[in-house]
């Protein structure tokens, strides 16, 4: 009879989370149909862990509890529910007039953070290419670690489940989820230290939240959707990209010039849109974690977009900020 060498399975804990989809959440694979699958929460979860812990020095033990090309993960995750999926458009949420060509026209905040997802066609509209997992929608994720990785990786899963979202347009406020699980943690016990090449927790960073809550999750990341555009279009007159594209690249815009820089390169934006649900209503929140900016000639620039954005979005008397 042959052995069966069960160390692995030792001196491990498991923790099993009940979660509700408060967002549109666009999680699924290249064909453009929503449903739940492990990989991209297990990535998020190592993701975030970099967020809090990640460095240089401490690659090492990144590898040693998520894995590498020489060894195997020590984290274990499964996802399960019967969630809704719905192959059309999200809500609309709250409408903004945009201008194009001299003329202005209404679009939806929500077509704005969700850019990239769908198309235009005449007589339809903007016509979404991928479906959602529909809001309200619960699953389960249950994590699997080893003893001596359970306070990082269960701090990481909070994190994730507290400021961040899954699928496409995460950044922008999609796919946010709720669960009491994760109630306890506070980021901002992590902001300490310098910035880092990648995005990270530092003393820089910052969370701000809105004042005001709504009793729907669409209105809630209306209201961040809004403060979040006008913020970054305060950085520059129309027509204009430069200071934006310090802000996130690329950036195209139909009938505009932009610089090449900015229209192919790339680099995320440094504020995470979210929703949180408090006693049965809804609270919009933008976690600001920057990084550092090694463009030549624009490093500064990328620092001094930000903390213009970041006074912008406390002037408005709406967010108010968490330390």
């Amino acid at each position: 009879m042959k052995a069966i060498d069960v160390s692995r399975y030792m001196n491990r804990e498991q923790i099993e989370v009940e979660v509700e989809v408060l967002t549109p959440m666009f999680l699924g694979g290249a064909d453009g149909n929503a449903e739940l699958r492990s990989a991209p929460f297990k990535a998020a979860i190592r993701y975030w862990w970099r967020i809090l812990y990640g460095g240089d020095n401490l690659r090492p033990r990144e590898d040693a509890i998520f894995g590498s090309t020489d060894a195997a993960s020590n984290v274990s995750v499964a996802v399960k529910g019967d969630v809704r999926t719905i192959p059309d458009r999200p809500p609309k949420g709250k409408m903004f007039k945009a201008q194009s060509k001299g003329k202005s026209f209404p679009i939806s905040i929500i077509d704005y953070l969700c850019y990239g997802l769908y198309s235009y066609e005449k007589g339809k509209g903007n016509v979404y290419n991928k479906s959602h997992i529909q809001s309200g929608s619960r699953f389960s994720i249950t994590v699997g670690t080893r003893k001596e990785y359970e306070q990082e990786v269960t701090n990481s899963l909070k994190a994730m489940l507290q400021y961040g979202g899954f699928g496409a347009r995460s950044r922008n406020g999609m796919g946010s989820v709720h669960t009491s699980y994760a109630d306890d943690f506070a980021i901002t016990s992590f902001f300490n230290g310098t910035e880092k090449p990648f995005t990270s927790a530092n003393k820089k960073a910052r969370l701000f939240q809105t004042g005001k809550t709504f009793n729907d999750t669409i209105d809630a990341l209306s209201e961040i959707g809004i403060l979040y555009k006008d913020a970054r279009n305060n950085l520059e007159k129309k027509h204009s990209f430069v200071r934006r594209g310090y802000v996130s690249r690329p950036i195209e815009v139909k009938f505009e010039s932009i610089p090449e820089n900015i229209k192919t390169g790339r680099h995320p934006k440094s504020y995470f849109l979210s929703i949180r649900k408090k006693e049965g209503r809804f609270q919009g929140q933008i976690l600001y974690l920057p990084f550092t900016f090694y463009e030549a000639g624009g490093a500064n620039e990328y620092l001094r977009a930000y903390d213009e954005m970041n006074s912008f979005l406390l002037k408005s008397g709406t967010m108010e900020e968490i330390k």
